[in-house]
Protein backbone atom coordinates (compact mmCIF):
# COMPACT_ATOMS: atom_id res chain seq x y z
CA UNK A 1 0.00 0.00 0.00
CA UNK A 2 1.13 3.66 -0.79
CA UNK A 3 1.90 6.40 1.25
CA UNK A 4 -0.74 9.24 1.59
CA UNK A 5 0.66 12.46 1.51
CA UNK A 6 -0.36 15.94 1.94
CA UNK A 7 0.05 16.43 -1.63
CA UNK A 8 -2.92 13.57 -2.00
CA UNK A 9 -4.55 15.29 0.08
CA UNK A 10 -4.81 18.87 -1.17
CA UNK A 11 -6.65 17.04 -4.44
CA UNK A 12 -8.92 15.69 -2.50
CA UNK A 13 -9.75 19.12 -1.56
CA UNK A 14 -8.72 18.98 1.79
CA UNK A 15 -6.71 22.54 3.08
CA UNK A 16 -3.41 21.56 5.28
CA UNK A 17 -5.18 23.29 7.92
CA UNK A 18 -8.51 21.08 7.97
CA UNK A 19 -5.99 18.28 7.70
CA UNK A 20 -3.57 19.22 10.49
CA UNK A 21 -6.37 19.26 12.96
CA UNK A 22 -8.03 15.90 11.21
CA UNK A 23 -4.50 14.53 12.15
CA UNK A 24 -4.59 15.73 15.79
CA UNK A 25 -7.99 14.13 16.01
CA UNK A 26 -6.89 10.70 14.80
CA UNK A 27 -3.75 10.51 16.18
CA UNK A 28 -1.78 10.58 12.88
CA UNK A 29 1.69 11.73 13.06
CA UNK A 30 1.30 15.05 11.65
CA UNK A 31 5.18 15.32 11.13
CA UNK A 32 5.62 12.52 9.67
CA UNK A 33 2.72 12.99 7.19
CA UNK A 34 4.27 15.42 5.34
CA UNK A 35 7.37 14.96 5.57
CA UNK A 36 7.10 10.75 4.22
CA UNK A 37 3.45 10.58 4.16
CA UNK A 38 1.74 7.76 5.85
CA UNK A 39 0.46 4.38 4.62
CA UNK A 40 -3.32 4.35 3.30
CA UNK A 41 -4.59 1.87 4.98
CA UNK A 42 -3.81 4.24 8.24
CA UNK A 43 -6.64 6.29 6.26
CA UNK A 44 -8.48 3.68 5.33
CA UNK A 45 -9.07 2.25 8.98
CA UNK A 46 -11.21 5.67 9.23
CA UNK A 47 -14.80 5.56 8.98
CA UNK A 48 -14.82 8.84 6.77
CA UNK A 49 -15.66 9.46 3.56
CA UNK A 50 -12.61 12.19 3.05
CA UNK A 51 -9.98 9.59 4.02
CA UNK A 52 -11.75 6.85 1.83
CA UNK A 53 -11.18 9.28 -0.81
CA UNK A 54 -7.63 10.34 0.13
CA UNK A 55 -6.64 6.63 0.46
CA UNK A 56 -8.01 5.94 -2.97
CA UNK A 57 -6.61 8.79 -4.99
CA UNK A 58 -2.68 7.65 -3.20
CA UNK A 59 -3.53 3.94 -4.15
CA UNK A 60 -4.99 4.82 -7.70
CA UNK A 61 -1.62 7.19 -8.22
CA UNK A 62 0.77 4.08 -7.94
CA UNK A 63 -1.88 1.86 -9.91
CA UNK A 64 -1.39 4.44 -12.87
CA UNK A 65 -4.51 5.88 -12.65
CA UNK A 66 -4.56 9.50 -11.36
CA UNK A 67 -7.31 11.47 -12.56
CA UNK A 68 -5.24 14.37 -11.70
Amino acid sequence: MPNVTIRHARIAGVCSRGMRAFAKEHNLDWDEFLKNGLPSEQFRAIDDATCQLVAEIAEKEVEGKSDE
